[in-house]
């Protein structure tokens, strides 16, 4: 969903460059002329790239909906983890390369 750097919070997931970042710092500033911007500081999700960005307060950008579950590690198969939601027991698969070195402590 395309929303306006105006509106973006702390701990939103943005798709920015064709990546995934998480946002981890927002500041709203305003100099005495031109423009209204926004200072952020993103994290690459499943990576270790961190970046400043400042956004113009009008300027898109594209804000992810991440929903939060509880889950329950069940295998690894080829390229991707298994997963299951404890509660609806509905089963979801991940790439390796998003659950990245985490891998190597599920049970």
């Amino acid at each position: 969903m395309q929303v306006d750097a105006s509106n973006l919070k702390k701990k939103d997931f943005i798709k920015f460059r064709e990546a995934l970042y998480q946002i981890t710092s927002v500041d709203f500033y305003h100099p005495g002329k031109g423009r209204t911007v926004m200072r952020t500081k993103l994290k690459q999700v499943g990576g270790t790239k961190t970046l400043e960005q400042v956004f113009t307060s009008s300027e898109m950008v594209d804000v992810l909906e991440v929903v939060a579950a509880p889950v329950q590690y069940l295998f690894t198969a080829g390229d991707t983890v298994k997963f299951m939601h404890t509660i609806y027991f509905e089963q979801y698969e991940v790439s390796k390369a998003l659950v990245g070195e985490v891998i190597e402590f599920l049970k």
